[in-house]
């Protein structure tokens, strides 16, 4: 039976779990497992986030039928930094990766073996900085870039001077100097993973590619803090932005490193659980940089179904001030005679096949939460029309990117479905003692108009694309609400008809909840 292991190789599978704990919580071993979810796995899983989070995980046993129920209980306005961080600090290894991973580090450090495998520092070098300055002599001889297999095999001090070295050569001192035996592509696939998480850089001698080490933490905070006067201003910052901002585990990484405890700031409504999608929203958010293409598979948290593919280009992540949720906005290519049937783009470009000239831009919203992959799709992987409708979507942009900013004041949650509806709200407002409620019309009514028609009668009146998004925030005024009405309207902003099915389904919504009292 294989043993236990507290680090894991698929984050997806922890972020499911960690979500399902926190979020649903008092799950129990039988609630998982009757998801086709293996008893074994949830054991696992719940033993990991376990040990990260011991601290906020609250068992509790079912009188019935004696089940323990697991859950998450985080309370954020005492929190001085997110727990759930701790979630992105384990990944799996082996006994080879974290050797490696000390002795490439050691060799582009700067430090030399004699002959006699005896371990010195090479003079020109600093012991906090990672990168290796040779000397005037040291450059002159590296100027021209050498043959490992021309060197002599005692003279792996003489190699070790090269502030930057190939694969090739990492490879030949790690066998000489450390008794390593590592394959060349071993060594460059370990070195370009590192590449891609900013501990090397790269750089050009002919046509062979030079490792060496990036700015270490040391390096990087002394090159800022010449600039400031007062260190504990930026600290301040940091602790903030650990707290408030995306990506807030790159500022509690931070003051792990230096340290550092967030001693200031408290917040008052925070979503701790949203950082999991911190990865997809960077995938994205990349993806937005770059104007690309992108093909997200899509999986619903509670039906647990297969995977479905969602195609677009990303323009915009919302988050949602009073849940913490985030959605990106995507636009993407789809065929006018089939977008009420066309759920994905891959059916759109079908269909775009067929008739071309028919074809129509489209906003869209995703939430993060539901997103489980993101990849890249670029023209040349496709070929014929499809090729041709991704780039046109791609060059499309800068169009689509004015178009949102154009249609953002009719957003009333993230839908952009159906035509412009204007919603007529008339109420019943006493102005002397409920003043207070003419407020929440200007705060929360996003830009709606209202207007008094009489004393202690007002009309509020908002255009949006869904007025279904509407319905929970409407409610909120039954006792005051006089009468209501919908109308649809046309891309000229005038009235073509009343909606009627609107207006009865908001009555039939306010009748249910009656009968609940009755």
């Amino acid at each position: 039976m294989a043993e236990f292991q507290e680090l894991i190789k698929n984050f997806n599978k922890c972020r499911d779990y960690v979500r399902d704990f926190f979020v649903y919580g008092f799950k129990s071993r039988q609630d998982f497992t009757s998801d086709r979810k293996s008893a074994r796995t949830y054991d696992d899983e719940r033993r990991r986030i376990t040990s990260w989070l011991s601290e906020y995980v609250v068992e509790d046993m079912t009188e019935q039928n004696h089940v323990k129920n697991i859950s998450l209980q985080i309370d954020s306005n005492l929190l001085d930094t997110n727990p759930l961080f701790s979630v992105w600090k384990t990944k799996s290894f082996t006994d080879n990766d974290i050797m490696l991973h000390f002795y490439l580090l050691d060799i582009l450090g700067g430090y030399t073996y004699s002959s006699e495998h005896s371990k010195t520092m090479s003079t020109d070098s600093d012991s906090s900085s990672c990168r290796h300055n040779p000397t005037d002599a040291d450059s002159n001889s590296s100027s021209s870039h050498h043959n490992p297999d021309d060197a002599d095999p005692d003279s792996s001090s003489e190699n070790s001077k090269h502030s930057a070295y190939s694969a090739n050569e990492l490879a030949d001192i790690l066998s000489k100097d450390y008794s390593f035996p590592a394959d060349t592509q071993l060594v460059r696939r370990k070195c370009n993973e590192y590449v891609k998480e900013g501990l090397l850089e790269t750089e050009k001698d002919g046509k062979t590619l030079l490792y060496k080490c990036s700015l270490t933490w040391d390096e990087l905070f002394d090159h800022v803090l010449t600039n400031i006067t007062d260190s504990t201003s930026l600290i301040n910052a940091i602790s903030l932005l650990q707290l408030g901002c995306p990506f807030g585990y790159i500022g509690n990484t931070i003051l792990e490193r230096l340290q550092k405890e967030n001693n200031v700031f408290r917040v008052k409504h925070s979503f701790p659980v949203f950082t999991l999608e911190d990865e997809i929203a960077y995938e994205l958010l990349l993806a937005k940089r770059n104007h690309s293409y992108v093909k997200m598979d899509i999986m619903s948290n509670k039906t647990g179904q297969s995977p479905r593919p969602v195609y677009g280009v990303p323009l915009k992540i919302f988050v949602s001030t009073r849940t913490g949720r985030r959605y990106v906005c995507i636009y993407h290519m789809i065929h006018e005679k089939t977008r009420t049937s066309t759920n994905d783009q891959q059916n759109a470009l079908t269909a775009s096949d067929a008739r071309p000239s028919k074809s129509k831009f489209h906003f869209r919203n995703v939430r993060l939460d539901q997103i489980k992959s993101v990849s890249v799709i670029k023209p040349d992987d496709t070929s014929g029309s499809k090729s041709n409708a991704i780039t046109a979507t791609i060059d499309a942009y800068k169009t689509q990117e004015e178009a949102l900013i154009n249609n953002l004041p009719f957003v009333w949650g993230v839908s952009f479905e159906g035509m412009r509806t204007k919603t007529s709200l008339t109420l019943r407002i006493d102005e002397q003692y409920e003043g207070f409620i003419l407020n929440r019309l200007e705060r929360e009514g996003k830009g709606g108009k209202l207007t008094k028609l009489s004393d202690n009668t007002f009309l509020y009146e908002k255009i949006v694309f869904d007025a279904n998004e509407m319905f929970p925030w409407l409610r909120t005024f039954i006792g005051r609400i006089v009468d209501i009405h919908f109308f649809t309207m046309n891309q000229n902003g005038e009235v073509i008809r009343e909606n009627i099915y609107l207006r009865r389904q908001f009555l039939e919504d306010i009748k249910a909840v009656t009968k609940l009292y009755l």
